[in-house]
């Protein structure tokens, strides 16, 4: 199977279109509640209501402490959130760490006169904010079992 982006997926005519799946769009912009999720779409839709699907993933840990003292911001953010945090501090109360901090913020060659492209935590963050996913999801076909 491999990935395709949210315009691609929309740009898919028929979605209920019947057979072997080989496409699938991470949608990253979902909620349950005030909880950040992700919500995968195949496409083609499987054949029969038989077929299984294993799926192996890896959750997040529960943040310490009540709701109110969680940030109300993507996971994928809390560092840039922190690094940019301790940059502007820094501006004011330890001007000789700026320089460091802002690099760990926005990377050591960044330049918002030039319009260049942030690296650092803010950089990382962008990076995992895209319409394509990381995760690899791979078919096995067995004889005897059918799908898997």
């Amino acid at each position: 199977m491999y990935p395709i982006a949210r315009s691609d997926y929309n740009a898919l005519h028929d979605k209920t279109l019947e057979g072997r799946p080989d496409r699938y769009f991470v949608d990253r912009s979902t909620f349950i509640g005030d909880t950040p999720a992700s919500t995968v779409f195949l496409w083609q839709a499987a054949e029969r209501v038989t077929d299984t699907m294993e799926i192996w993933y890896i959750r997040r840990h529960e943040d310490v402490g009540s709701m109110s003292n969680t940030l109300d911001l993507s996971p994928n953010y809390q560092e840039a959130f922190a690094c940019a945090m301790a940059y502007f501090l820094s501006r004011k109360y330890s001007p000789e760490r700026t320089r460091a901090l802002k690099d760990d913020y926005l990377g050591e060659n960044y330049n918002e006169f030039k319009n260049s492209i942030p690296a650092g935590a803010m950089g990382r963050a962008l990076a995992e904010d895209r319409d394509t996913a990381d995760a690899i999801l791979r078919v096995r076909f067995d004889r005897y079992r059918g799908r898997r």
